[in-house]
């Protein structure tokens, strides 16, 4: 699967502002509230997707999963970065940015979940096949 198809593109837009984030007061002003706007959209969009995350198939989480886990590096490094901004003018960028940071983090720790239970029965499937066909338990096959 494309991510490109899966996550929206303001998704990405918020690796931009993460990556270009400059503490300098003359960009910063006018830079503000398009960040702060872009991270707000993306907060509503992941809490959308974690409230439907156990309605997911094994498939679909295991291919979202796959998809966030090339991202998740990626924003960790800029959470580190945003961990030590300490300048008050920055403050509700940091707040917001790593109760999102945090949100994507949890939401990868819920795909994680859905694949361990399903890889379980995903690895048990061929045996329990090749077991159901024996001869010993044909007498099942009557009830």
């Amino acid at each position: 699967m494309d991510i490109a198809k899966t996550y929206p593109p303001s998704f990405f837009s918020i690796l931009g502002i993460f990556a270009s984030f400059n503490l300098t007061k003359s960009i910063w002003n006018s830079y503000e509230k398009y960040a702060i706007s872009q991270i707000d959209e993306n907060i509503y969009k992941i809490k959308g997707l974690s409230y439907f995350v156990n309605e997911l198939s094994y498939e679909q989480a295991e291919s979202e999963l796959k998809n966030l886990t090339n991202i998740i590096s990626i924003l960790n490094s800029f959470k580190e970065t945003i961990i030590q901004i300490d300048d008050e003018k920055f403050l509700l960028f940091k707040k917001k940015s790593l109760f999102l940071i945090n949100l994507i983090n949890e939401l990868y720790l819920n795909l994680n979940e859905i694949e361990d239970i399903h890889s379980s029965y995903k690895i048990s499937a061929p045996v329990l096949a090749t077991d159901w066909d024996s001869e010993a338990d044909k007498h099942w096959d009557e009830y």
